[in-house]
């Protein structure tokens, strides 16, 4: 329907060129040619950047949204969409790092596991998090007094290099630990 309208004024205004009005309507036809291009690119635009947020591509979604709100600054969804798609996107990265801390923390790898957490705590207040890190603390320090008990008993059999192998293994994964101290094997000057 519009193109008939520009076709009738193209029309007229070949007709009768010196024809004001006739010049007037086909510039305001062609300022809504325009316009409506620009709301058809837009649309097609968000479509595919709503397509990439039930993909959960995350990033690729934000991406487009970007360059759309600056296209588009007047319209009030592309802002609202982005803020969904990069909430969206950090909890995927939440729940990607807590999976991540339980596949550690099972295959008790503790201070990897304590990283992986610490990083999600940064992030996030989440009680998940906090659970984990305990869980992880609490099994760290069972693993660290069997340890010690071995390495007690080893010692009371007299099986020196044993012990302290394990002992070393220990102040390796506790470096920081005080109570470590007093179980290190004393080091000897080589020379």
């Amino acid at each position: 329907m519009p193109e008939d309208a520009e076709m009738l004024l193209a029309k007229v205004f070949d007709a009768e060129p010196s024809n004001k009005r006739a010049g007037e309507l086909k510039q305001e036809a062609l300022k809504q040619r325009a316009e409506r291009k620009r709301r058809l690119e837009l649309i097609e635009k968000m479509q595919a950047a709503r397509s990439l947020w039930t993909q959960q591509k995350y990033a690729e979604c934000a991406e487009i949204l970007t360059k759309l709100q600056k296209e588009y600054p007047e319209e009030d969804e592309i802002p609202r969409l982005l803020q969904t798609a990069r909430e969206d996107q950090a909890e995927e990265e939440r729940k990607q790092n807590l999976e991540k801390a339980r596949n550690l923390l099972a295959a008790r790898r503790y201070a990897e596991c304590r990283s992986v957490l610490s990083s999600c705590r940064r992030r996030s207040r989440q009680s998940e998090v906090s659970s984990l890190l305990n869980i992880g603390r609490r099994q760290a320090n069972q693993q660290k007094l069997q340890k010690i008990i071995e390495a007690r008993s080893l010692l009371a059999s007299r099986a020196f290099d044993e012990c302290i192998s394990i002992l070393l293994v220990l102040e390796k994964d506790h470096p920081s630990d005080e109570e470590m101290k007093g179980y290190s094997p004393p080091r000897v000057a080589s020379g």
